[in-house]
């Protein structure tokens, strides 16, 4: 489509006289040009930023500038017949800071983590273990260390994270090994050396690590040291029984407790058992004579209580009925405990294991009291993206036996996160079966962090319903802390 001359000239003039006023107070950039007709010499004014000459001026009529086309620019006061085009691209590790514009080509600069050095974007250097960052690296400056001072560490190379100072021991726990500038102080109690499981795992690897024993050593230490005492440890089952057990549950299980027991059945008799507690989901309970045979397994969440009213026997209920052992001494039957408390706390870090339990009772009452003790002191630090929810689903999954849905983890974990949304809406997920709704809605008797559950326009099972109904129900029975739940059909 063509313009016609007659308005295409008006509008020049008009943008030379909007420009002109813009500037006004300050004179504008001037140059010579001598008419090659005439040969008169006249002073014409320069075009602004962001536009080009398009006609020198007359005697009679000032100087014409057009815009800039796309990805053309000017940043300079000039009487060009073409704008610059704007060649500056970003490269690799290289973001756009400024985009191109008619005033201005493109700006680019170095992404997160990254600097400018000799024409190139270099990564931040890490500091090392027993150095922490002084100052953060930026676009154009590497990043700074320093060493830790006395009371701090750093136990990582990271080009963001500073010295951390030494944990204190809480009370009734001890130093266990002492903090270094590459790592923090160990506590903890002799019990949770005796016992073995995370505590003692954590301070063997500091152990070795603060000695810097070399591979041959360490594995002669191991073998005379600790794997005899383990075996000792452990001597009460027979290696040919849980060989067996480990056939039954699965070589990939890790088993954490063994424990031979009776159990009670009519009357006084009982029977010799095997109790496996896995650290997994479930507690399987195995026939100690024909150990190929897994008698009862159930998951952590499916207990409902525990009682223990004399001082070895342990007393577990769950839905589908309870069984009662007898163990060997006081402390196995505190050990267990200990371990399937710590065990929900994993799973529900938000909560007490006497809060997810209907009934936790013990005698004499000190005894839950010191459990209660070790499992405060072991709660986790942080329970994971939306209070926990994907461990818990994972955990929910295996316990009513329904497929695990890698997109709900990602759907919680990424968008309600971002989002910070605490009202879990049914929609979200009306691509699943009703069933996979089942085990998301099951997750909200444990997750404390949504508030809410919402549903619209979206026909429900009569599972999903009776699943919304038992949550409300929990709830308001208070059984796992109280909440708000709005169901809404």
């Amino acid at each position: 489509m063509a313009f016609s001359p007659q308005l295409f000239v008006p509008v020049l003039v008009l943008l030379s006289a909007v420009l002109r006023s813009s500037t006004a107070g300050r004179p504008v950039p001037t140059f010579e040009y001598r008419n090659p007709v005439t040969g008169e010499t006249l002073t014409c004014d320069q075009c602004p930023p962001g536009t080009r000459m398009s006609a020198y001026c007359t005697a009679t009529t000032p100087t014409q500038c057009a815009p800039c086309r796309t990805d053309h620019f000017t940043e300079l006061w000039n009487y060009l017949p073409r704008c610059l085009y704007c060649n500056n691209f970003c490269s690799d590790h290289q973001e756009v800071e400024t985009e191109c514009s008619p005033r201005n080509n493109r700006v680019c600069r170095c992404k997160e983590g990254f600097y400018w050095a000799s024409d190139f974007c270099v990564r931040h250097s890490g500091c090392e273990p027993g150095r922490g960052v002084q100052t953060k690296g930026t676009s154009q400056t590497n990043t700074v260390c320093e060493p830790c001072s006395d009371g701090y560490f750093s136990n990582s190379s990271s080009a963001v994270e500073k010295c951390e100072k030494h944990q204190e021991c809480a009370i009734g726990q001890i130093v266990l090994l002492p903090g270094t500038v590459y790592q923090d102080t160990v506590c903890g109690t002799c019990e949770d050396l005796a016992i073995g499981g995370e505590a003692f795992r954590t301070f063997l690897s500091k152990f070795f690590s603060m000695h810097r024993m070399r591979v041959a050593k360490m594995k002669k230490f191991v073998t005379r040291y600790i794997n005899s005492k383990m075996s000792e440890e452990v001597s009460e089952v027979p290696k040919e029984l849980l060989e067996s057990v480990r056939d039954a549950l699965g070589r990939k299980v890790k088993l954490s407790l063994r424990k031979r027991v009776k159990l009670e059945i009519k009357g006084d008799k009982t029977e010799n058992r095997v109790l496996a507690l896995v650290i997994s989901p479930s507690l399987p309970l195995l026939d100690s004579t024909h150990s190929t045979k897994v008698e009862h397994s159930l998951n952590y969440l499916e207990i409902q209580g525990i009682a223990c009213n004399k001082p070895t026997q342990l007393l577990i209920e769950y839905e589908r009925g309870s069984f009662s052992l007898k163990l060997l001494s006081t402390e196995e039957v505190n050990e267990v405990v200990a371990h399937i408390g710590n065990c929900l706390l994993r799973i529900c870090p938000g909560l007490p294991p006497n809060k997810v339990m209907k009934k936790l009772c013990m005698e004499p009452p000190d005894r839950l009291t010191s459990l209660q003790t070790l499992w405060e002191n072991n709660k986790p630090a942080e329970p994971g993206p939306c209070g926990g929810f994907s461990q818990m689903y994972r955990c929910v999954c295996d316990w009513l036996g329904l497929p695990y849905r890698e997109e709900v983890q990602w759907d919680v974990d990424t968008i309600y996160l971002t989002q910070d949304t605490r009202e879990l809406n049914l929609q979200d997920f009306s691509h699943l079966e009703n069933r996979d709704l089942v085990a998301i809605i099951a997750v909200l008797e444990f997750n404390q962090w949504f508030t809410k559950l919402s549903n619209k326009d979206y026909k429900l099972s009569a599972d999903v319903c009776e699943q919304i109904l038992r949550v409300v129900s929990i709830q308001s029975t208070g059984r796992v802390g109280s909440r708000t739940q709005d169901s809404r059909q």
